[in-house]
């Protein structure tokens, strides 16, 4: 279209400002000067997140015998226990979980849990009155997510031994499953909130993506709060495809024999991740909302910060993930940076990744490297895929509250090729400190990268 009949003014309607207003269009978008963290839940193999933080201070793995398939190379992970449909089984009528995936009953189990702790649902389990539902937001992710409904349809197309022929034997209920917008659809609808929502699937980092994403939204304005995070059933539901692609990869430990020492970051003798699953979701607000509100706030996010590498497909390029961390600590409202005290590391116990990221935190901090205490959760944890960046950024809360920062379980020889950058690795035991600024990073295949810097909260 020529400008010049944009100038006629022939394409504007005044009339229709009116009009708009009354559907509840966003005329004016104000920048919140600071986003905060509220509360978070989780569910892991330890159980909810009081649980899983102190299986975390016990060095405690949750990595068990579990076989994946016959002949399998990997038979190490850390399923859950419970399936979520029977944790939350409360929440659902035989409808509902007929027609979700188990991917999604814990992303929305977990999320109507945390809102209903925060007194913040009316008697039909809605946001209440005093929410602006248009500005309330729902990103949460998964790597793999329901998708593996997909076998499971394939198989009753091809396997069935019935009369009725092809596409008749699948269960109408499959194609509601294994998309992946069904993480939040149902919650959606249970809570009626109608703000920007979605999720971004980035392989491992996608919990972590998802808190990016919604941290943008609230900071720039587009939304005043909501839930972020992500979720990981696969190893549950289909071990075979779940593990069994990341072991022809030979990226999953074959410590068959020792499977609770199996996943072992930046150790010496790590041979590769142990899959789990789980989940975890944030509630995350601008700091008006929170005092509107009278909710309790753990800390100021002063980043959460989404990049991709441009690299290889399964290894990272140290020098933007040096970048990401340094963006996700400037404070642009002062402008001024954060240096963390503590950083809770991705690593996977993957034998390219661990020394990697080890340079890319050197990189990033140079001589200061040395002075802030890196952990990683998942030689407890394990790899709960598209969960572990959001649970990593979860346990802040825990962190904060009892300024204790959990060691990384089964690291007992630092790898030399970690050792040369003279990081503080926290091993053998938890440490006693003063926490302020904490840093999480998350990286996943195909080089998503987030940095996310959470400041212990000061009025």
């Amino acid at each position: 279209m020529a400008l010049s009949a944009l100038e006629s003014g022939n394409y504007f309607d005044a009339g229709f400002a009116e009009h708009a207003q009354s559907l509840g269009v966003q005329m004016r978008r104000v920048p919140n000067p600071r986003v905060v963290l509220v509360a978070s839940q989780a569910l892991t193999p330890f159980g909810d997140l009081n649980q899983t933080w102190e299986a975390f201070k016990e060095g405690r793995s949750a990595a068990r015998a579990y076989p994946a398939a016959e002949n399998a190379w990997t038979n190490v992970a850390a399923p859950l226990p419970v399936p979520p449909s029977e944790v939350f089984a409360h929440l659902y009528g035989p409808k509902d979980q007929k027609r979700m995936g188990e991917a999604a009953i814990l992303a929305d189990g977990l999320s109507r849990t945390l809102v209903k702790g925060l007194d913040l649902l009316n008697e039909n389990g809605e946001l209440i009155d005093k929410i602006d539902r248009r500005r309330f937001g729902l990103w949460i992710g998964s790597g793999i997510g329901d998708a593996t409904e997909l076998a499971d349809v394939e198989k009753a197309i091809n396997s069935a031994e019935t009369r009725v022929k092809g596409s008749r034997r699948i269960n109408p209920n499959s194609g509601l499953k294994l998309f992946p917008q069904g993480l939040i659809g149902f919650l959606s609808r249970k809570l009626k909130s109608q703000g920007p929502s979605g999720g971004i699937p980035a392989a491992c980092a996608t919990g972590a993506y998802n808190w990016g994403q919604l941290f943008m939204l609230i900071k720039n304005g587009y939304l005043d709060a909501g839930i972020a995070g992500g979720v990981e059933y696969a190893v549950n539901s289909h071990p075979g495809l779940a593990i069994g692609v990341f072991a022809m990869n030979r990226a999953t430990s074959r410590r068959n024999d020792d499977p609770e020492t199996a996943s072992r970051p930046f150790d010496a003798d790590r041979d590769g991740f142990v899959p789990g699953s789980g989940g975890a979701v944030s509630f995350l607000t601008s700091e008006e909302f929170a005092h509107q509100h009278g909710l309790p706030i753990v800390g100021e996010v002063v980043g959460s910060v989404n990049t991709i590498d441009a690299f290889e497909v399964t290894n990272m390029e140290p020098e933007n993930v040096a970048r990401t961390y340094a963006q996700a600590l400037f404070d642009e409202e002062n402008q001024v940076f954060y240096r963390p005290d503590v950083i809770g590391a991705h690593a996977t116990s993957t034998i390219e990744g661990d020394p990697d990221e080890a340079s890319a935190i050197r990189l990033a901090f140079g001589d200061k490297a040395s002075e802030i205490a890196v952990t990683a959760i998942k030689g407890s944890a394990t790899h709960l895929m598209g969960a572990i960046g959001a649970l990593n950024n979860a346990i802040v809360e825990k962190i904060f509250e009892e300024n204790i920062v959990p060691h990384t379980a089964n690291l007992k020889t630092v790898d030399p090729e970690v050792a040369k950058h003279n990081l503080d690795l926290v091993m053998g035991k938890p440490r006693h400190m003063e926490v302020v600024v904490y840093e999480a990073g998350a990286f996943g295949f195909d080089n998503y990268t987030n940095g996310t810097a959470i400041v212990r909260y000061a009025a």
